[in-house]
């Protein structure tokens, strides 16, 4: 049977109450309970009586209550509260009211009864060790009870949509051109800087070739292959070198190999 209590279904369940379940009162049995209110059960006692919150804000054991146990229906509230969710670190999470469980992460507190040092709506990171599991609050201070009274939701990571990986995936993209595009100026001006060391070692300007210099071809030029190795005749116009057989190259097709400051006289015996 379905129950609407404050705009919230409630549906009417035969079995033993559970953490994070209601049970509603038909009649009151105290001055601090009222009839027809659901209350959220907090925690099962070794007795396996329900604990609950009372009026007053205080923690209430329903041993030898009579009630109704309730469970919130999948098809109303329960549902809005499982779509709650809150961006931690750049990540999606779903905030879920139900008790910690092995593998959850990160809680946020409720601030219903433990609200000293915390505060509303933070994140806070679930750590374990030999003791078992805590949060640190504002102040520094280790904290179980927030944790164990149920007084916290669970953050549950939320699994990207179809459109969100697309548009990730082409952010990511975009990055890595952006990366690579960054390495090649990188190496082309390291490259640049190689170059400009070694024509000032001769003391020359970057492509000031002269006559007598020995050269190779980077690139095919009028007849000469790439690879060809020639010594340069002459300078037959800017950024032009002759080459034999009165051809020339574009000194940006050719490499120095060698300065005529270095070459062998063969004949000679001695450097030019």
């Amino acid at each position: 049977m379905i129950t609407t209590i404050g705009g919230v279904q409630y549906r009417e369940v035969k079995r033993e109450a559970e953490v994070g379940d209601f049970i509603l009162y038909r009649e009151a049995p105290g001055p601090y309970l009222t009839e027809g209110k659901p209350y959220k059960v907090i925690e099962i006692d070794s007795a396996n009586d329900p604990q609950i919150i009372d009026d007053e804000g205080n923690e209430y054991d329903t041993c030898g209550d009579d009630f109704v146990v309730l469970e919130k229906s999948t098809d109303s509230a329960e549902v809005a509260e499982m779509v709650d969710t809150i961006t931690h670190n750049d990540k999606q999470y779903r905030k879920v009211d139900r008790p910690v469980r092995e593998g959850d992460a990160f809680i946020v507190p409720k601030m219903e009864r433990y609200e000293v040092d915390l505060t509303s709506g933070k994140v806070y990171a679930i750590k374990q060790d030999t003791n078992g599991i805590y949060f640190i609050d504002d102040v520094g201070d280790r904290r179980t009870r927030p944790i164990t009274k149920n007084d916290v939701y669970v953050l549950e990571p939320v699994a990207p949509s179809l459109s969100a990986l697309e548009s990730e995936l082409a952010a990511t993209k975009a990055k890595v051109a952006e990366m690579e595009a960054q390495l090649a100026e990188a190496k082309r001006q390291r490259e640049a800087r190689e170059i400009e060391a070694k024509w000032a070692a001769i003391g020359r300007a970057v492509g000031e070739f002269k006559a007598g210099d020995i050269a190779k071809i980077t690139r095919y030029q009028y007849g000469l292959p790439e690879g060809t190795v020639f010594a340069v005749t002459g300078i037959k116009r800017e950024g032009t070198v002759g080459t034999p057989g009165g051809y020339g190259a574009d000194v940006t097709c050719i490499e120095l190999v060698a300065p005529v400051e270095s070459v062998v006289n063969l004949r000679g015996g001695d450097a030019v």
